[in-house]
């Protein structure tokens, strides 16, 4: 029976794994005190190999649009709607603009009102990464938040923040019956990044602050998942457990900066790669 249970072990460690889906960063929608607001937006159902995505706002004070790339055109944001009017503005997005086929966009399924209308709204594009190999694969999202706003007569468009919000990773570590017995039976190592982005519930004006909170996990115990499983001691019983990377969890505050027009953590953010990147 022991030698049945690891054979059907290594067979299923050695297939090649679909990476878990990429999940979006938790966001708790709310007011602060100046007005700013997130609010949901609700992304329309899209029939297959539809070539753009729409979601708008429940009042339908917000609708935007995002066109996928076509061959050399790259991807565009239309704005449908803002603050319950109409318009027809467009902008292209070159920076997200890519020849890879594992990297997939999509709305941000929320919108961030301004207290003062007349600074506009943050709209968001997440950028799906993925990557699958022989029993494994992974995945990583990141948050692009744009600043729509009336510039004179014209609408513009400016990247205020970038954002690593979601990664996972699952990698083949039983390779022979020794592997399985030495790992007992904890076949993959897996590593997971998550966040959560909320209002500065206290901000009285101004621009919203945006608080950051993101968790970092890795099992069986304290892995690494740019280490060699190979290359580490036979596991222990008590090491079968996951465990929080100190380092890639931790809380920032985020400013929008008048200056520089963009928003900034209160302390740079470390160096996480290892968990967004797949």
């Amino acid at each position: 029976m022991i030698f049945r249970n690891t054979l059907c072990a290594l067979l299923l460690s050695a297939l090649p794994l679909a990476p878990l889906a990429a999940a979006p960063a938790t966001v708790t929608p709310g007011t602060d005190k100046a007005g700013n607001a997130i609010l949901p937006l609700k992304v329309k159902s899209q029939r297959a190999l539809a070539a753009s995505e729409q979601a708008c706002s429940p009042d339908n004070r917000f609708c935007v649009e995002l066109v996928y790339q076509q061959n050399d055109a790259p991807p565009q944001l239309k704005l449908l709607r803002m603050q319950g009017k109409d318009t027809d503005a467009r902008f292209e997005l070159p920076a997200l603009k890519t020849e890879a086929r594992n990297i997939h966009l999509a709305l941000w399924p929320h919108v961030l009102t301004l207290a003062d209308t007349a600074q506009g709204a943050l709209l968001g594009v997440e950028e799906n990464a993925s990557a699958m190999y022989s029993g494994g694969g992974a995945n990583a999202s990141t948050l692009h938040l744009f600043r729509m706003y009336l510039d004179g007569k014209d609408m513009a468009l400016r990247e205020v923040l970038a954002l690593p919000t979601f990664g996972n990773e699952l990698i083949r570590a039983c390779f022979s019956d020794q592997d399985y017995r030495e790992r007992r039976g904890a076949c993959h190592d897996e590593s997971e990044f998550s966040s959560r982005i909320s209002l500065d519930k206290q901000v009285m004006a101004g621009f919203p602050r945006l608080i950051y909170q993101t968790r970092a996990t890795s099992f069986p115990g304290n892995i690494s998942p740019m280490s060699d499983s190979r290359s580490r001691p036979a596991r222990k019983k008590r090491s079968l457990v996951t465990v929080v990377d100190s380092e890639c969890t931790f809380r920032r505050t985020i400013s929008f900066n008048a200056i520089t027009g963009v928003y900034a953590p209160d302390k740079p953010l470390p160096d996480c790669g290892q968990y967004v990147e797949p």
